[in-house]
């Protein structure tokens, strides 16, 4: 199966939760087809939704602290 690709702030995703969870690209893949994306097709329209899934992921691998410190990341790329 080939990689799928991942558009620019799909990959920023990717790089702030592979910072706090070791598993970045099974999560950012299950979570966008949670809310029918892909890494492929994400928009900063759709970060209010995946940012909370997205920590709720980590916080399952890791701790609150964690997955509340990867959503502010998330959320603040809205702000670029």
């Amino acid at each position: 199966m080939a990689q799928q690709p991942y558009n620019d702030l799909a990959q920023r995703i990717f790089e702030i939760i592979r910072i706090y969870c070791y598993f970045p690209d099974p999560i950012l893949k299950t979570q966008c087809k949670h809310i029918n994306k892909t890494p492929a097709d994400i928009v900063l329209q759709d970060l209010p939704v995946l940012a909370p899934r997205i920590a709720r992921s980590v916080e399952n691998f890791t701790n609150p602290e964690k997955g509340k410190a990867v959503e502010t990341a998330i959320l603040k790329l809205m702000e670029k």
